[in-house]
């Protein structure tokens, strides 16, 4: 997680390799609606990956082992979180209901064929 001690943008971000994709969650500072973003550090452009309605929660962002995929949960209000695959190359999502109200404790793995895709 980046805290408060770096600047504000991605070339402030002091992370190796130069080509690891780092994605986030920004907040917007009116009405707290969150937007699913990434970036390759020393790369000035930021790419949105989701743009949520106000009152929905984007959390437990996870990397696919390859770097691929990028796994999250969505969570609107009191409906159950629901778990997201994205490929940001293709733009291609897929969605995994989860069925109780409430965030995940963590996203820890997904099987994907006869292997694992997501790291251990």
């Amino acid at each position: 997680m980046l805290g408060s001690g770096f600047g504000c943008g991605p070339d402030e971000v002091p992370l190796e390799p130069s080509d690891a994709e780092i994605a986030f969650v920004r907040v917007h500072h009116d009405d707290g609606a969150e937007q699913l973003c990434a970036f390759t550090p020393g790369e000035p452009a930021i790419a949105l990956l989701a743009r949520e309605r106000s009152g929905t929660s984007i959390a437990d962002l996870g990397w696919s082992a390859d770097g691929r995929l990028l796994a999250f949960t969505r969570q609107r209000d009191d409906k159950p979180s629901i778990i997201h695959s994205l490929d940001p190359e293709l733009g291609v999502e897929q969605m995994y209901a989860i069925g109780q109200p409430g965030h995940l404790a963590g996203l820890t793995a997904y099987e994907h064929g006869p292997t694992s895709a997501w790291g251990e």
